[in-house]
């Protein structure tokens, strides 16, 4: 036979593809099964409202039946905002429509009345609280066997346990401030905002979160100018601009907390009885636009100086706009 002939015909006619699976990636897999598991195993039983899910997933239930009381202030429950029943209510309009169309493929009936309905997506949210721990604790501590211990605690907690398996914000909560942290440190800053969002927008205590973000990022912008002290010096609208940024965030932030802590049917104006948190607010977006227009009037007189050429700002100065931002 012709060279390569005999090769080619003892040659099996396809080859699989090589995979690489470690002992670290099979060890994850088998902790994520264990907490997909553990969440979702029964979880219709009980078939009723039980402990708080006597106000979330009601109130998810008007929000499913586009009924104006879930939106009213003195509505059935308005202690939260409302992210986590509307999760709860868009699982229920999926289970609805997947049981019209294969019911033996749904558990339970229907989806309003329906409990894995309403606790599905907080089920899934613990499983995904288990995903991201690994993968916080694995960029923090650089170790794979700190992440897998991580996740492996986290499936096995009791709170976290009991709380994915019942329809309220907790769980929700807990799985994007994790995600938002993730994000953070892998500096992934777009994804961080829009989970601090999320968790904010299913329970207050969301707002903690803000202090790790404050710290990691005083801590990177020292850790940048340091890196940058020899460079040249930074302008001084280089410091107002961001600096009157942060004052926005704040001020803000207090106008927020004073609005939201009003009654709207006796106060409803965003002037109207205005306490301590509000006029904080007030003088510090007062004093955030006064700073936000030197800075830019700064920008400009500098870029005309410079006829409209060469870079405006310098890398301390960057630094400092990119992390406010």
């Amino acid at each position: 036979m012709p060279d390569g002939v005999e090769a080619k015909a003892q040659a099996a006619p396809f080859a699989l593809p090589q995979i690489n699976i470690s002992v670290y990636q099979l060890l994850l897999g088998g902790v994520l099964i264990a907490a997909f598991l553990t969440r979702f195993v029964r979880l219709g039983t009980p078939g009723e409202f039980y402990f708080d899910e006597t106000y979330f997933p009601r109130t998810a239930q008007e929000i499913y039946r586009n009924d104006p009381a879930a939106w009213q202030f003195y509505g059935h429950e308005n202690t939260h905002p409302p992210l986590s029943k509307e999760f709860m209510a868009g699982a229920m309009k999926i289970f609805k429509v997947a049981d019209d169309i294969a019911p033996p493929l749904v558990p339970g009936v229907g989806g309003l009345e329906n409990p894995y309905a309403w606790r599905f997506f907080g089920a899934l949210a613990g499983v995904g609280s288990v995903l991201f721990i690994y993968l916080l604790a694995r960029r923090l501590f650089d170790s794979e066997i700190a992440g897998l211990a991580a996740a492996f605690i986290l499936t096995c907690e009791g709170v976290v346990f009991a709380q994915s398996r019942i329809a309220t914000p907790d769980t929700f909560v807990l799985f994007f401030m994790l995600g938002c942290v993730y994000f953070l440190v892998t500096d992934r800053f777009l994804f961080s905002g829009v989970f601090f969002g999320a968790a904010l927008a299913c329970k207050y205590v969301a707002s903690l979160t803000a202090v790790p973000i404050v710290l990691y990022l005083v801590w990177k912008l020292i850790t940048r100018l340091r890196e940058q002290a020899r460079e040249e010096r930074m302008q001084w609208f280089e410091i107002a601009l961001p600096a009157g940024i942060a004052l926005l965030y704040m001020g803000l932030a207090f106008v927020l907390v004073g609005f939201l802590g009003r009654t709207p049917d006796i106060k409803p104006g965003l002037f109207d009885g205005l306490g301590a948190a509000d006029y904080a607010g007030w003088l510090l977006v007062s004093m955030a636009g006064g700073s936000i227009v030197a800075g830019v009037a700064g920008l400009v007189k500098q870029r005309m100086q410079a006829g409209g050429t060469g870079t405006l700002l310098t890398p301390q100065g960057r630094t400092c706009l990119e992390i406010v931002l």
